[in-house]
């Protein structure tokens, strides 16, 4: 098998992962949640507890998914370096930065969701110091730092989710720089050769 398919086959297993993650995120974050906010239970002290890990499970799926994205990215920067001619599409992809705008709703899906279940974990730990959520929910009563824990955990996961992000935008534009680069020099080479002969 060429080099080229089976980095082609390596792209297209990576987004199915991806997508399989992405199902596997929602549907255990729902069961967390639904058992934090008492729907599997009979609302016991620690299913509270539970939500202070939502954030984190969202956090965890969302690197994964950034990882494997960056993956994807470097086996395409690899097709295009290779200056093969199935490679056109990899190169209209580079070329047309308008196109890169199709895929920014990607990216808003996967960071959306964690950055919504992050603030309102923040925002039930922050409720419950603050004595106001026993006026709309019926959960037990809690130390203070069972509440703490959850706008610990909910602040936390946010600000490690937004590092993520920023870290994934820089590295990949500097993939995308990179391989601009390659490509040219390789242009360049062709262009120098052809006037040679």
């Amino acid at each position: 098998m060429a080099a080229e398919s089976w980095t082609r086959a390596d792209i297209r297993a990576f987004q199915v992962a991806q997508t399989e993650l992405l199902k596997w995120k929602f549907a255990i974050c729902g069961v967390v949640g639904a058992a934090g906010f008492g729907f599997l239970t009979e609302r016991p002290q620690g299913s509270v507890l539970a939500l202070a890990v939502l954030p984190w499970i969202a956090w965890y799926a969302d690197a994964l998914y950034r990882d494997w994205d960056l993956r994807i990215g470097t086996l395409t920067a690899f097709i295009r370096a290779k200056g093969t001619e199935s490679h056109e599409y990899e190169s209209f992809l580079m070329d047309e930065p308008p196109a890169h705008n199709f895929w920014m709703l990607g990216g808003v899906a996967l960071a959306l969701p964690t950055g919504a279940i992050c603030t309102a974990i923040g925002v039930v730990g922050t409720l419950g110091l603050l004595g106001k959520l026993q006026e709309v929910w019926a959960v037990p009563s809690m130390h203070w730092m069972a509440w703490a824990s959850l706008v610990v955990s909910g602040l936390g996961a946010l600000v490690a989710s937004l590092l993520i992000s920023l870290f994934h935008c820089v590295v990949y534009n500097r993939m995308n720089t990179r391989a601009k680069e390659l490509k040219n020099a390789r242009e360049q080479l062709n262009d120098k050769g052809s006037a040679r002969a």
